[in-house]
């Protein structure tokens, strides 16, 4: 069966939005303040609603969406490439979540919205069911046709009464920034050495929560010639076209903040350390969340969250690899949840993250690994409405970019 072009479903899809946010309003899921806030977790609650309303609504075995047009229907033989696997994993829900008592599919809401679930002790095939809508919603937020779609779905459920706070990134094509610096009679910083390595950007004496700011930004940023060096798929979805453009930026700056949880960031109770890059040759003070200007100390909160998780499953993986030592056998590659947890931050749902046959303990695993990868990139979301962090976006792409022509 022919596939759809992407343009149709993606007309399909935005459809769809619009219909779930106002039925999530009506449903008292969702109020005009959240819809007009628009931050980084709420552009992944919107499609995830959607993607939940469309399971309860979808027909057949696999399951399929009917466009709201009736125009065509989307199924597994003619799901868009780029769409497919997370598509699949969108099907492997749809049973789950019609088997959920209504008790249960509120709890499922609630955990989209980022709300507590009203039942205690949460269900464990709930959780879990939540961490895969998200993950199929994150694909769909950090693709540039529904950002550059998302104010005007907004508008749409908000009547046109009210304005929204969103703003759709900036260009994430490699001479995006070099022309609008062109326009605006200001050159772009040179082009980084072909070794990955991006140079820090400083501008003499700044404000202190500003000069915090920029050890973070500069932090992961070096990380991130690391994260391209050592993951090379990130060259093959950057050569996929422009269209492929904001995946791979979202990727490189999600596995980058897992570099730094990794290998830069501790915790001890309440209290959260990075320690950052050396700037301009000077000894630099570790940045403690104590000391740390109060408009920041949410984002480094953040960052101290996914270092725990992180930091756990490598832990996870060394206990493993302990055992499997002691029985005289080798960790299969492949298997470190670490390494799936990269993978999952590159794109990939396989599989293997969708059986059904593996134990319980090893499905919790699947799940934290599942729910660490939403904690980063939700994190990477945030990140990129600092317009910091907005303006080095030109030298990751144009290290992406440079890498890609090797």
């Amino acid at each position: 069966m022919e596939r759809l072009e992407e343009a149709r479903v993606q007309e399909g899809f935005h459809a769809l939005l619009q219909s779930a946010l106002l039925h999530a309003k009506t449903e008292g899921l969702l109020s005009d303040a959240d819809l007009q806030r628009a931050d980084a977790d709420f552009q992944i609650t919107a499609p995830s609603l959607t993607l939940f309303f469309a399971a309860l609504q979808a027909r057949g075995d696999p399951p399929s969406i009917q466009a709201p047009s009736g125009a065509f229907e989307l199924t597994r033989d003619n799901a868009p490439e780029s769409f497919a696997s997370f598509f699949a994993l969108w099907q492997s829900c749809v049973p789950k979540i019609k088997s959920l008592n209504s008790e249960a599919r509120h709890d499922l809401a609630l955990l989209l919205c980022d709300r507590e679930a009203a039942s205690s002790p949460l269900r464990g095939d709930v959780a879990r069911l939540a961490a895969d809508i998200k993950t199929v919603a994150i694909d769909i937020v950090q693709r540039r046709t529904f950002q550059m779609r998302f104010q005007a779905d907004l508008d749409e459920a908000l009547g046109h009464r009210a304005s929204t706070e969103y703003t759709p990134p900036p260009g994430y094509e490699t001479g995006a920034s070099e022309q609008k610096s062109s326009q605006t009679g200001r050159r772009p910083p040179p082009l980084p050495p072909k070794n990955g390595a991006l140079p820090p950007q400083t501008s003499g004496a700044l404000p202190p929560d500003e000069d915090t700011l920029s050890l973070i930004r500069e932090t992961l940023f070096a990380a991130l010639g690391d994260s391209i060096a050592t993951n090379p798929s990130l060259r093959d979805v950057m050569r996929r076209g422009p269209t492929w453009a904001s995946r791979a930026y979202y990727a490189s700056l999600c596995l980058a903040i897992l570099d730094v949880a990794l290998t830069r960031v501790a915790t001890h109770a309440a209290e959260v350390e990075v320690r950052t890059v050396q700037l301009n040759d000077h000894a630099v003070e570790p940045i403690r969340r104590s000391s740390c200007p109060a408009n920041l100390v949410s984002l480094l909160v953040q960052l101290g969250h996914v270092a725990e998780r992180c930091q756990s499953l490598r832990e996870a993986d060394d206990e493993r690899a302990i055992k499997d030592a002691e029985r005289g056998q080798e960790t299969p590659e492949g298997a470190r949840l670490v390494d799936e947890l990269t993978q999952r931050l590159l794109g990939d749902v396989g599989e293997r993250r969708r059986s059904e046959d593996i134990e319980r303990r090893e499905a919790d695993l699947q799940r934290q690994v599942g729910e660490t990868a939403i904690m980063i990139n939700r994190l990477a979301m945030a990140m990129f409405e600092i317009p910091s962090f907005r303006e080095r976006q030109a030298d990751a792409f144009r290290v992406l970019g440079a890498i890609t022509a090797l």
